[in-house]
């Protein structure tokens, strides 16, 4: 494998490799209590923090939603579907987080009284900059350049 094609798996695997996608502020919307039941509603927030060296520009986040439960945008005109895209983007840099607005889902299929991942999210979109990588590691080199002379006593 050559140098560029190592680089662009790098950067490929980036948002999974370099990233940490979390699931935050789950509340229950529809029904009684926080246990969910067939027919709920929910809503939830997705956090991404970006733990690598380089710069995401354009970020977008997509959540997809498996054979429990549908998901959708936040606000009525969402429509629950197997995913939602976030289109809406923001820039992360590195040793940054952001986590998004509201995303709703409603659960469609009982998980048989075991607890199952019934949301998952992605960096669905990116766009790679080496700003910090090239500018913020660039420091003073070792000293070099000596001045090699013989020095004699008087």
């Amino acid at each position: 494998m050559s140098v560029i094609d190592d680089l662009k798996n790098a950067v490929a695997s980036y948002p999974t490799d370099n990233c940490t996608t979390t699931i935050e502020d789950f509340s229950v919307t529809s029904g009684v209590g926080t246990t969910l039941n067939v027919g709920d509603e929910f809503q939830y927030k997705v956090k991404i923090t970006n733990d690598g060296e380089l710069d995401m520009k354009n970020v977008k986040i997509r959540v997809n939603g498996t054979k429990w439960a549908d998901v959708a945008l936040s606000g009525s005109t969402g429509k629950f579907g197997s995913s939602a895209l976030l289109t809406a983007t923001f820039d992360l840099d590195p040793g940054f987080r952001h986590t998004t607005g509201f995303f709703r889902g409603k659960c469609i299929a009982d998980t048989g009284g075991v607890a199952k991942d019934i949301v998952k999210a992605q960096v669905y979109a990116w766009d790679a900059s080496w700003e910090h990588l090239l500018n913020f590691h660039s420091v003073a080199g070792d000293p070099a350049g000596p001045l090699n002379e013989e020095v004699r006593p008087k």
